[in-house]
């Protein structure tokens, strides 16, 4: 076995492990998975991902489902990159 297959050995178990556990810690963090409230809601609504009281995430979701009928231009767009001969 060459040296470079023994130092695999080795490094890939720890990187792993390393993920497991810091995966675990955040997963036990406090906050995980439970919706903001009092001084955390008012810092939450307070930063520039909410907009009109809809967060970012709900309007990138809107956008993406929402009617993409009259989408298209009228007339057919000029290619930028491609060169007048």
């Amino acid at each position: 076995m060459s040296r470079r297959s023994k130092e695999m050995l080795i490094v890939l178990p720890a990187v792993i492990g390393a993920l497991v556990v810091g995966a675990c810690a955040e997963i036990e963090h406090p906050q995980c998975g439970r919706r903001p409230a009092g001084d955390r809601l008012a810092h939450v609504e307070a930063t520039p991902m909410f907009a009109d009281d809809r967060s970012v995430v709900s309007v990138a979701i809107s956008n993406l489902l929402r009617n993409r009928d009259g989408l298209t231009p009228p007339v057919p767009m000029r290619d930028v990159m491609r060169r007048e001969a």
